[in-house]
């Protein structure tokens, strides 16, 4: 079983069906109607995300980058190679995201002390502040799927 950055337990992906078979998974009708009001609450969440940022100017790949700066170890920066693992995009990639994000005044480099080809990543002040609000707005959306979730969820 995988991990994802949060430490949340991911289900390694299943092997696809070849064309004919048929799954030998035991899926009750509780099983789908789960899977859909899952999906349901995930489509709503997620439409409401998109409106948040895109009243921030903020791509969702932006946001996601932001998380993981903020939410790097302090004591281990992220560095570029590292948040293109994260975001799970090339290295140019997230240069260029990176880039948008420091012409707009929201993520800054500092060389390592250790190792000058190496290059941490951190929030200025004003990505913290957007960072900050872009969570909180979300936060409110949770707090509203949430229940749903937990009245679906077994």
């Amino acid at each position: 079983m995988r991990t994802n950055r949060s430490g949340l337990k991911l289900v390694s992906q299943p092997e696809p069906l070849a064309a004919g078979q048929v799954s030998t998974d035991v899926v009750s009708d509780d099983d789908f109607r789960i899977a859909a009001a899952w999906r349901d609450t995930l489509r709503t969440f997620m439409s409401a995300s998109k409106v948040i940022l895109k009243q921030a100017s903020v791509t969702p790949h932006q946001y996601q980058a932001l998380l993981a700066i903020r939410t790097s170890d302090p004591e281990h920066r992220l560095t570029m190679g590292e948040l293109a693992g994260a975001l799970q995009v090339r290295h140019n990639s997230a240069v260029t995201l990176i880039n948008k994000l420091a012409s707009r005044g929201l993520v800054k480099r500092m060389p390592s002390q250790e190792d000058r080809r190496v290059v941490h990543l951190l929030l200025t002040p004003k990505g913290e502040i957007t960072l900050r609000k872009l969570v909180a707005a979300h936060r409110r959306e949770l707090d509203v799927v949430s229940p749903v979730l937990r009245d679906v969820l077994p």
